[in-house]
């Protein structure tokens, strides 16, 4: 063999020496990356698991309750347990009152209509006045019984608001303050008309002289259980 033969042959072994080598190398690379990138890939698998599971286990507990969160359910629980009686106690008190307005439609005639009721009434006033749409009335007290009659006297239609209440002969009675005219507040009949028993109603009873006497109006009453008074003004 010849010198340059052995010289060319010598150059392409050491080429192909040194492709091998960076083809091994190039290989070895590639392996080393895949491997590389499977184990992150499998490091981020197992962490993403891993936070899912812690996700779905807390939620799965529920949210972890800290000492204010229970003391502030307690106080929650005590306060609504307060309350429930007291809304039971309201239920029935408004359900006792329907159900007596109920009761009450068929104990109260047709033609009644409530105008007042007992505790509407001052401690020391056993009159009180009330306006209605047919007009203006004077509801009265006397101990136990009320009565309806018309506001103003029939004399000098003077308001008997601030009237005298006494005794009569036929019962309770109502006087005039202003010319003394009394009437029997059951019947409304006049027991007294214009009295001269003063030196201002002389002048006044006579000019009401020769005046027929005018009954005053008085109406039927009702008193229900729960003090509600009812008035009949049908004639």
């Amino acid at each position: 063999m010849t010198t340059t033969q052995t010289t060319t042959r010598a150059t392409m072994m050491r080429s192909l020496c040194s492709y091998s080598g960076k083809s091994s190398r190039r290989s070895l690379l590639t392996t080393t990356t895949t491997t590389e990138r499977n184990k992150d890939d499998c490091r981020r698998t197992r962490r993403k698991n891993n936070i899912g599971g812690v996700r779905t286990e807390a939620m799965a507990r529920g949210k972890r309750k800290g000492i204010a969160d229970i003391i502030g359910e307690e106080i929650d629980g005590q306060e609504k347990k307060k309350k429930e009686p007291q809304q039971k106690m309201k239920i029935r008190s408004e359900g006792k009152k329907m159900a007596d307005e109920f009761n009450n439609k068929g104990k109260i005639p047709n033609g009644f209509l409530k105008i007042l009721n007992l505790q509407d009434f001052d401690e020391k006033k056993n009159i009180k006045a009330v306006t209605l749409a047919n007009g203006n009335f004077c509801v009265v007290r006397v101990g136990e019984l009320i009565y309806v009659c018309d506001c103003n006297s029939t004399a000098y239609k003077y308001p008997l608001i601030d009237g005298e209440l006494f005794n009569g002969p036929g019962g309770a009675s109502i006087r005039s303050p202003f010319d003394g005219t009394s009437y029997d507040l059951t019947t409304g009949k006049v027991i007294e008309w214009c009295p001269q028993d003063t030196l201002p109603r002389k002048m006044l009873g006579k000019l009401k002289e020769n005046a027929t006497p005018v009954d005053l109006g008085v109406y039927p009453v009702i008193v229900d259980e729960q003090g509600d008074i009812y008035a009949s003004f049908v004639q």
